[in-house]
């Protein structure tokens, strides 16, 4: 599901993990994920992790999270142009 609302940043969501982008949120443009109780936050460039020790997605999982940021990356972008300006 693509598209932005205000009350729900959901961006993105497949294989169990929810791509977000926080409103309020800083430069440089990424995407935080969730699934379940673990979480991780993408930077949309490269992507890459931006904060391992914090990133809790088990190993499958953030391998997955970093396929589809990479897959998606320009409506990802698009998005936070949207949101971000």
């Amino acid at each position: 599901r693509l598209g932005y609302n205000s009350t729900m940043p959901e961006i993105f969501r497949a294989f169990g993990l929810v791509l977000v982008i926080f409103p309020d949120d800083h430069a440089p443009p990424h995407t935080h994920v969730f699934c379940g109780g673990e979480k991780c936050k993408i930077f949309l460039e490269g992507p890459r992790v931006a904060d391992k020790p914090r990133c809790t997605l088990p190993p499958s999982r953030l391998r997955k999270a970093l396929l589809l940021v990479a897959e998606n990356r320009a409506i990802l972008l698009q998005e936070w142009e949207k949101i971000h300006g």
